[in-house]
């Protein structure tokens, strides 16, 4: 049920589209290094949340981390 919620509510960097390809989302493009170990994300301009505050990349950090964070019992189905 949470993932159904989140999905609705909350926005990506990218989702799959109705082909199952990664399309863009609330960013507006990325690069891959050469070595394929680095991915930089390029926001679309003016992404705000509710509140006006103007997202950024340590805001989708701090996601990720609260997300494989233990304590925080993170569920992947």
């Amino acid at each position: 049920m949470a993932l159904v919620v989140s999905v609705n509510v909350f926005e990506g960097l990218v989702m799959f589209d109705a082909n199952s390809r990664i399309v863009p989302q609330v960013a507006e493009r990325w690069e891959i290094s050469p070595d394929r170990l680095t991915y930089t994300f390029h926001f679309h301009k003016n992404v705000r949340f509710h509140n006006g505050r103007a997202l950024t990349a340590d805001d989708f950090k701090f996601s990720l981390e609260r997300a494989k964070d233990p304590k925080m019992r993170a569920s992947s189905n």
